[in-house]
């Protein structure tokens, strides 16, 4: 079974070393969308006095929408992304990011895709250890990025890392209030640091804040982009959705068992349009003929906020 890294392009910068804030995606949507669509927008001598931040942080909120599909470039254009439109339109499902829900879906989207968060995608889908600290991770990601043929200095690959961990751990006092908001999906609770600060954990787990809804679109999308990991197209294996680097087992951190109710669930929460399969111990999950499963994996998402389909 082949599974292909999220994406071929890799990005080990671009965030100014600023990890993701709650309201960057929220300002950086509007704000692009009032301008027009202007890309130049973040880089013109305005972008300072329209987001009343600094420089870097304005390159920082650009790149975060950039990677989480909120903001797209297209003929040299801005446009809302797919998760943008969903979420932040002014009667998107989620405008200021206040649903868990949200903070999932975020989380899939820069580990599971990996689009200008190349180590985003591989500490939770290439790191083997389920504890580890800075400077095994980081040898370990210096060595996966060598072994593909990349030139990155370790500088950068030490930066990229540091960001990535403080992306999902509690923010350190700060005089600064921009400085000192939360990480946004410091609230998942997927990475805990020791108390002497020198290892971390994954946590492996249920997730029960994790939404079925959220769970089958990362299914989904995982499929979409992995069309090979089965050699049947209308089935992918309970194995390539719990252990495959990439698939949403890994991203989210699930048990077997977790992973196993929440494809259970499938038939109901699709109307039969997902089914789970367990023939002769050989456990799957088909996809019901004529049925997109880029269609499919935005039906399913709105019940995660509303209980019903929109």
């Amino acid at each position: 079974m082949k599974v292909v890294f999220p994406t071929e392009k890799f990005q080990f910068s671009g965030h100014e070393t600023f990890p993701l804030r709650q309201m960057w995606l929220p300002k950086a949507y509007r704000k692009a969308g009032d301008s027009g669509w202007d890309n130049d927008l973040f880089t013109s001598d305005r972008a300072i006095a329209i987001f009343g931040v600094g420089k870097n942080m304005v390159a920082a909120i650009r790149h975060w929408a950039l990677a989480c599909d909120v903001l797209v470039e297209r003929d040299r254009t801005l446009e809302g992304g797919e998760i943008g439109k969903f979420l932040l339109e002014p009667r998107g499902y989620d405008p200021y990011l206040e649903n868990t829900s949200s903070l999932w879906l975020l989380h899939w989207i820069l580990c599971g895709r990996g689009k200008r968060s190349t180590t985003w995608a591989w500490l939770f889908s290439f790191l083997e250890r389920e504890e580890f600290d800075r400077d095994f991770a980081l040898g370990s990601l210096a060595t996966w990025v060598e072994e593909r043929g990349e030139k990155v200095k370790i500088t950068t690959l030490k930066r990229d890392l540091e960001t990535c961990l403080k992306t999902y751990l509690p923010r350190a006092s700060s005089d600064s209030k921009e400085e000192a908001a939360e990480p946004i999906l410091s609230d998942l609770g997927i990475i805990r640091q020791s108390l002497s600060g020198r290892t971390f954990t994954f946590d492996r787990g249920d997730k029960p804040q994790l939404t079925n809804e959220v769970f089958a679109f990362a299914v989904c999308d995982f499929w979409e982009r992995n069309p090979s990991a089965n050699s049947n197209l209308a089935t992918l294996s309970f194995s390539a959705i719990t252990t495959a680097r990439g698939s949403p087992g890994r991203v989210f951190k699930l048990r077997e068992n977790a992973v196993a109710d929440r494809l259970a669930a499938l038939d109901d929460l699709t109307g039969g349009k997902l089914r789970w399969v367990d023939s002769g111990g050989i456990k799957s999950i088909a996809l019901k003929a004529g049925e997109s499963l880029a269609d499919l994996k935005l039906k399913v998402l709105p019940s995660a906020y509303t209980g019903k389909s929109k």
